[in-house]
């Protein structure tokens, strides 16, 4: 196991049906392909070894003895096996019939887990198994049965089988209780029309809910088509999110789904949802099973706070969340006025078309906006001519208020020379706006929108009292990579039509405080130069506070996912960078003004990051330090 990532396979092997000589033969075939590949366990169909529609053959005890014979041709093969495997076979215990599962790793047979909950067509031959427990004699040996959890290399797994994930109380749901972090399923469903979706949906939900990962590995090739059609459908969940599928109907031959869990993830996201454990009625089991070094199949995105599919429902859910939240504002404070210092960049814009869209809402005249442009010693023509075209075209109150003449005599009386541009010389300016921003919102009896995002507030690259501060933030939970996907969602909303270029050409503006004096007409100061590129620290971000993720397993991951567009070095700087002002600037976040959480990663001290401004980073920095 790497940084927490657990390899896992569902296999489904061209099934001889009622030949389990030979399909024990097949699924030795694809347990040492899925071993080669790195897997510690294997997930094979529901009754593989002697096929799943043999209908009344179950009956006859000739084919119970050959599946008893390919058993233990089986147990001897996984002698030669570092991994384990789940398979699907009928058992007689007790003067009874069951559809069961074996689990097998290192030449034993570690337990047997029977079926809950039948399907229509096995009534007539399986019992239900959810009250089975106990031992049976198998090859000389005693074989546990029942409610089991099995410890397999790192991780607790537990069994259930076909159609007892759709129960309305499925076995997963005690096995997650009892403290499993892995259930797998050997399935047999029918490819009816719209069946693997729903399938689907279910086992995604419910991964989500009980905080687990999921494996699903049905049947196909070689099984009687007489009244349906097995697809082949395989399948891997982990907290609500599908991983990886496979379904093929029409080739007939073996198949392969390779992916992994992340059990560090698993694990934390119970501890944060404070999951107990009831381990009554279960017997733990331990295994041999280990798994090998292999390259890491999971897909990383490297934007983790943008959805892959269903961007645009997200975002607009997003958007109208933002412009909710300040509109119950307004109302509280029973106002339809707001004011907002819009300077042509990322953070003021999305904040102007919030508010916009909120104001909309309530019915109130967009003139009740009044929006403020405050160029200074950094103010590029093109930062200035969006804001202007913004302010114009959307039919707000304008007003234009140069902070030079105020800054240059603030500087004056506290003794700063001009041409010393540092922290005095830039915070200076911001809070010279915010100054303006709150006391016009006075004038007119209205409240200042804050537009500070949350990348900002992480990195604490915000003026103390100045950006910082604001009498209602919209976008402290908007990342700045996520902040440039909204503005370009709005700029294509009917309500937007009228600036949708500008909207676009403050996407591809590069981000600025601009509050160091031009050179030549160009911006000197790019943010990103300065603290290194969004894109990284938004990966960190997320990461670190989302799931809690050691700064080694995060540069892992932001290896794998950013191989290509920086050097390992180069993520190691950013990362040690990210750490250092992230725990610094705590001070800043801890008198964060009111602002809505839309997302699960938040540093408001109320409902999201709720730390001391005195916590040391040195557990963090030293892991970090030391990353090769």
């Amino acid at each position: 196991m790497k940084h927490g990532f657990w390899k896992v396979a569902a296999a489904s092997p061209c099934i001889s049906l009622g030949d389990p000589a030979q399909n024990a033969v097949e699924i030795v075939r694809a347990a040492k392909a899925a071993q080669s590949e790195g897997a510690a366990l294997v997930v094979f169909p529901e009754l593989c070894l002697s096929g799943y529609s043999l209908g009344d053959l179950f009956l006859q005890s000739a084919l119970r003895q050959s599946v008893l014979d390919a058993l233990g041709a089986l147990v001897r093969a996984s002698e030669k096996l570092s991994c384990a495997m789940v398979i699907g076979l009928p058992l007689a215990i007790g003067g009874a019939l069951y559809d069961c599962a074996a689990l097998l790793c290192r030449g034993e047979i570690c337990g047997i887990v029977p079926k809950a909950h039948l399907a229509e067509d096995q009534k007539r031959v399986f019992s239900p198994g959810e009250a089975l427990s106990g031992s049976i004699s198998l090859f000389g040996e005693e074989v546990p049965v029942g409610d089991l959890l099995f410890t397999v290399d790192e991780a607790t797994v537990a069994i259930e089988i076909g159609c007892d994930v759709l129960a309305p109380i499925s076995p997963s749901v005690l096995h997650t209780m009892a403290g499993a972090e892995v259930v797998v399923n050997p399935g047999a469903s029918p490819a009816w029309v719209t069946r693997a979706q729903y399938l689907e949906e279910s086992v995604k939900t419910l991964s989500g809910r009980l905080t687990c990962g999921y494996i699903y590995a049905g049947a196909a090739a070689g099984e009687s088509t007489t009244d349906v059609v097995y697809s082949q459908h395989l399948f891997a969940c982990e907290n609500g999110e599908l991983l990886a599928k496979s379904r093929e109907i029409l080739h007939q031959k073996p198949a392969l789904l390779l992916t992994d869990l992340d059990l560090d993830r698993i694990k934390n996201e119970r501890i944060k949802r404070g999951m107990g454990t009831d381990e009554a009625g279960y017997l733990h089991v331990a295994t041999g099973a280990t798994a090998k070094d292999a390259p890491l199949s999971r897909v990383i995105s490297r934007s983790p706070f943008i959805p892959e599919v269903g961007a645009e429902e997200r975002f607009s859910e997003i958007f109208d969340l933002q412009a909710a939240a300040l509109s119950a504002r307004l109302s509280c404070v029973k106002t339809t006025r707001a004011v907002i210092a819009v300077s042509g960049g990322l953070d003021s814009t999305l904040a102007l078309l919030v508010t916009v869209h909120a104001l909309d809402a309530l019915g109130a005249p967009r003139e009740n906006i009044t929006a403020i442009t405050m160029p200074g010693f950094g103010t590029s023509d093109r930062t200035y001519d969006n804001a202007m075209t913004l302010m114009n075209r959307l039919g707000l109150t304008v007003r234009e208020i140069s902070i030079k003449d105020a800054c240059i005599q603030h500087f004056s009386d506290i003794g700063h020379d001009m041409n010393t541009h540092n922290a005095v010389y830039e915070n200076g300016q911001a809070r010279e706006r915010t100054q303006i921003a709150m006391d016009i919102a006075n004038q007119v009896g209205g409240i200042q929108v804050g537009t500070g995002d949350l990348s900002e507030l992480a990195l604490g690259w915000a003026t103390y009292g100045g950006d910082h501060m604001s009498m209602y933030g919209v976008n402290g939970s908007i990342p700045k990579t996520l902040m440039q996907h909204m503005v370009t969602y709005a700029a294509h909303l009917p309500e937007f039509e009228c600036v949708k270029e500008c909207l676009l050409d403050i996407v591809a503006t590069p981000i600025s405080p601009e509050l160091l004096p031009l050179k030549d007409g160009e911006m000197q100061q790019k943010t990103e130069g300065i603290v290194g590129p969004y894109e990284l620290h938004d990966f960190f971000l997320f990461y670190l506070l989302r799931y809690g993720y050691s700064p080694k397993k995060i540069y892992f991951m932001a290896c794998h996912a950013f191989a290509g567009v920086y050097e390992k070095e180069v993520i190691k700087t950013w990362l040690v960078t990210f750490l250092r002002r992230f725990f610094a600037q705590q001070f800043k976040r801890s008198c964060l003004p009111d602002g809505p959480a839309v997302g699960s990663v938040s540093v408001s001290p109320r409902c999201g990051w709720m730390v001391p401004t005195d916590a040391r980073s040195t557990a963090w920095l030293r892991e970090a330090e030391d990353l090769k």
